[in-house]
């Protein structure tokens, strides 16, 4: 399963902001998403992005939670390479950001809990199975097909 990630690594710098995407429109765009991608060069210390390998497992999923597999919770891989990167780049926990909208957000406060860094939110899915029917039928019946809600 390919885990990628856009990265602006700003040197000397002590600060790490980490953006999560949401849903995104699966007739017009393909795996990998950044959302927000422009904002990359806005900030003065390191920036990454990276994207939901869970879209990869159906390609009509267009949200994925980064929920990964049964067997593989994708978003402690992600909590791993950002845990090696703010190593490598010399970040201390509570100087990384995770940010994200939507079940962005909601992948941005598992990720800061993971690591006891900080969350920035805005409208975050922390329940769900509260977001569109079609969207977490498709998500379950991907992931978790012979399992109820």
């Amino acid at each position: 399963m390919p885990f990628e990630f856009l990265i602006n690594i700003r040197l000397n710098q002590n600060k790490l902001l980490i953006l999560s995407s949401g849903a995104y429109d699966n007739v017009k765009l393909r795996p990998p998403i950044f959302q927000r991608y422009t904002w990359i060069t806005e900030f003065n210390y390191s920036v990454v992005y990276f994207n939901d390998p869970t879209l990869y497992l159906n390609p009509k999923l267009s949200i994925g939670w980064g929920q990964g597999t049964k067997k593989h919770f994708y978003l402690a891989t992600i909590t791993n390479v950002t845990r090696e990167l703010a190593y490598k780049t010399n970040v201390n926990t509570k100087d990384i950001f995770f940010y994200g909208s939507s079940a962005g957000g909601f992948m941005s406060l598992i990720l800061a809990s993971f690591l006891g860094a900080n969350a920035i939110v805005n409208n975050p899915q922390t329940d769900v199975c509260t977001f569109y029917k079609s969207h977490v039928d498709r998500l379950f019946e991907t992931l978790y097909p012979n399992e109820k809600k």
